[in-house]
């Protein structure tokens, strides 16, 4: 089985376009070497294993109580217009925001709104991770140029035990 976003097809995509995901990668690198564990356990989820799980299974004899875990997923997506110029530097300089709070998917429309180079268009898709985090979590949010006229809001966090 194979679709757009999993399967033989999904890795061949990725490894063509490893250098120009390059930049957006190392944002990501960059925000956890800054906020991620230093030492100790941690605790991984993958994307599609964290769908699978019931959250009853997370929240239920405080699993996570004393363990750093963290996620990297998909907020929103969906077309942009961008000129051949702009497309290269946004990819090779991501938009970058940190937060102290959850931004809702309107405030990150607002932001790309706020572009002059980068005109987000059409239905963006909710990949309904808004409540991964709790509301008032520090967080940063990575624009990814996944495809010249297909982007993603990326959303990252780490939760350290208290």
């Amino acid at each position: 089985m194979s679709s757009i976003s999993g399967g033989p097809v999904w890795h061949w995509r990725a490894w063509r376009r490893a250098l120009p995901w390059q930049s957006t990668r190392d944002a990501i690198n960059g925000y956890h070497q800054a906020c991620g564990p230093k030492d100790g356990e941690l605790l991984l989820l993958g994307c599609s294993a964290g769908w699978m799980l019931k959250r009853s299974w997370l929240k239920g004899k405080d699993r996570l109580r004393g363990r750093t875990w963290g996620s990297l997923h998909d907020r929103i997506s969906g077309p942009v217009r961008i000129t051949a110029e702009e497309y290269k530097i946004y990819s090779k300089k991501p938009w970058v925001e940190h937060s102290d709070r959850l931004r809702s998917n309107a405030e990150l429309m607002q932001d790309l709104a706020q572009s002059k180079a980068l005109k987000a268009h059409g239905e963006w898709l909710d990949h309904l991770t808004t409540k991964v985090f709790c509301s008032d979590h520090p967080r940063a949010y990575v624009l990814w140029p996944f495809a010249t006229g297909y982007w993603h809001w990326l959303e990252l966090a780490w939760v350290k035990p208290k």
